[in-house]
């Protein structure tokens, strides 16, 4: 006999909310409004009915029912997509193992080994990356480039030239 439905219970979903929830979690429908539609069976295509499914959709899909329902569908796919990644790596891990043990050339055996390594993160690019203290004041900024631009055109550039020229390149 089938379950009789209890519409006091906000999380309790009727059959049909059920398929509409599932029609837009797997991608079967682009939008909310097709799922409804499909999943209603609604006939009519004028502009008036179009807008009145597209608003039942959205407040369907608002229903605290449904959100929970897509929150643990939603966390479902994430641990299965988890489990089958963790397989899919350990059945790489123990071929390369079986390359490593079996390979004919010295050089198979390697690349093999080398792959574990690389899956286990022994041979990572390391970058130093260094902060530093020194914070330099606008004047110490200005004195560094007109030594830069001095040495650069190689003469002494003195007076209202230097001025010039740092007052173009700080503006």
């Amino acid at each position: 006999m089938a379950k009789k439905f209890d519409k006091s219970d906000p999380d309790e979903l009727t059959e049909r909310q059920r398929l509409f929830a599932v029609s837009v979690l797997s991608g079967d429908s682009k939008t909310l409004s097709e799922a409804y539609r499909e999943v209603y069976d609604c006939k009519g295509d004028s502009p008036k009915q179009r807008k009145s499914q597209s608003n039942e959709a959205s407040r369907l899909w608002s229903h605290p029912g449904v959100q929970k329902f897509s929150d643990e569908f939603r966390k479902k796919a994430e641990d299965m997509r988890v489990r089958r990644s963790v397989g899919e790596r350990e059945a790489i891990r123990k071929r390369l193992w079986s390359e490593a043990d079996l390979a004919d050339k010295s050089s198979d055996r390697l690349t093999a080994l080398k792959m574990l390594g690389q899956e286990a993160g022994m041979f990572t690019d390391r970058i130093e990356v260094v902060e530093s203290s020194d914070v330099m004041s606008d004047a110490e900024v200005i004195a560094e480039i007109e030594t830069v631009m001095r040495e650069a055109l190689g003469n002494g550039v003195t007076g209202v030239a230097e001025l010039v020229l740092v007052d173009d390149i700080v503006s």
